[in-house]
């Protein structure tokens, strides 16, 4: 009696856009491609346009001016577009128009951000590098941005992992503890207020004219971070000293 065909077992491996040759996340094309777009296409433009429509207040520009790669931007998350204001705001756009390296590598929510073929092309063409949000520390996405990172790569990633749902901080978690840990770059903590006035949690359309006020503060070097192991305890501990970084961040009294 003939035995019924089996199916192959469907991998739980998902495509990843590859690190490595021409348009790949470290090659020349892809570089100097999205430079062209994500900086000079779009970060200008839109950059005008924030700077147009927002009452925005700035301190630690003149940080931003000093920053060499490897880094990793950390901020607090309070809306989806977070990243694009302190990108803009903060100078790093303007300075890659003439250094590529300082256009950073964002780390969205797969599920969120690149869900159909035009989300994708645009975020690739932003230099995203997607995560999954419940899959793990060990996931494609975090791989390739260690690697980014040790190559001399700039990187944005929220500590917190989530947006806050009432403006506070929340807590740690371990991803960028452990990216931090196994890359061995330095970090820039950064924090931001009114954003989630700006794109409340469920709203579709940013509200015009809503104050933000975002601080960079000192770069921390790697050092502080060498001693602690590389384990997940360790990546929660670093996570943690960089969340703290943030959250000591408060306004400058005039």
């Amino acid at each position: 009696m003939k035995q019924p065909e089996t199916l192959p077992a469907r991998s739980t491996e998902r495509a990843c856009w590859p690190l490595d040759g021409p348009w790949g996340y470290d090659g020349v094309l892809y570089r100097r491609a999205t430079h062209l777009f994500g900086a000079y296409l779009l970060g200008v433009p839109l950059l005008c346009l924030i700077r147009l429509l927002f009452p925005v207040q700035l301190h630690g520009r003149e940080v931003v001016r000093r920053l060499r790669p490897p880094v990793l931007v950390v901020s607090n998350h309070q809306s989806l577009i977070d990243s694009y204001f302190v990108c803009l705001l903060l100078g790093l756009v303007p300075r890659a128009l003439r250094e590529p390296r300082l256009l950073p590598f964002h780390t969205p929510e797969e599920r969120n951000f690149m869900a159909g073929p035009l989300a994708r092309a645009l975020h690739l063409a932003l230099r995203c590098v997607p995560l999954r949000r419940g899959e793990g520390l060990h996931q494609p996405g975090l791989e390739q941005v260690i690697e980014l990172l040790r190559r001399g790569n700039l990187a944005y990633m929220f500590p917190e992992g989530t947006r806050s749902r009432d403006g506070e901080i929340g807590r740690a978690t371990p991803g960028v503890g452990r990216v931090v840990v196994r890359s061995g770059c330095a970090v820039l903590p950064v924090r931001i207020w009114g954003m989630q006035q700006v794109l409340p949690i469920g709203a579709r359309w940013p509200r015009l004219r809503q104050p933000v006020r975002i601080r960079a503060g000192e770069p921390i070097p790697p050092e502080v971070f060498a001693a602690l192991p590389d384990t997940p305890r360790g990546w929660l501990e670093a996570a943690e000293r960089l969340l703290a970084a943030v959250r000591a961040l408060d306004w400058p009294e005039r």
